[in-house]
């Protein structure tokens, strides 16, 4: 990142990044891509500056202060298939159905 941060780009850069990459730009892009480099240049120096406001604070591990608070996980058994499908609209082959989204029709 550092690299980045402290380059300043120009069409100079982009057409060796061109060449290298074998990258067919016209100039209109080349310009486009120095705008855009330069204004994620300095997006990236924005962490920069707010890595030095922050490195000093403590993280938050938990709001509520607990540690490794997983549920044990335990085997039951599941719904009956009958219950599950009570409302249900539309089954097909113990799956719930809904309407088709897409116009062409898929080979069943």
């Amino acid at each position: 990142m550092k690299e980045i941060v402290n380059a300043d780009f120009d069409i100079d850069h982009i057409k060796h990044i061109a060449k290298v990459y074998k990258l067919r730009l016209s100039q209109e892009d080349k310009v486009h891509l120095v705008a855009q480099l330069s204004k994620t240049k300095e997006y990236l120096r924005s962490f920069k500056k707010l890595h030095k406001r922050t490195s000093s604070l403590l993280p938050t591990y938990h709001v509520c202060g607990l540690y490794n608070s997983y549920r044990v996980d335990i085997v039951a058994s599941s719904m009956d298939l009958s219950d599950v499908f009570l409302n249900a609209k539309n089954t097909k082959d113990g799956c719930f159905t809904i309407p088709g989204l897409f116009k062409e029709k898929v080979n069943e």
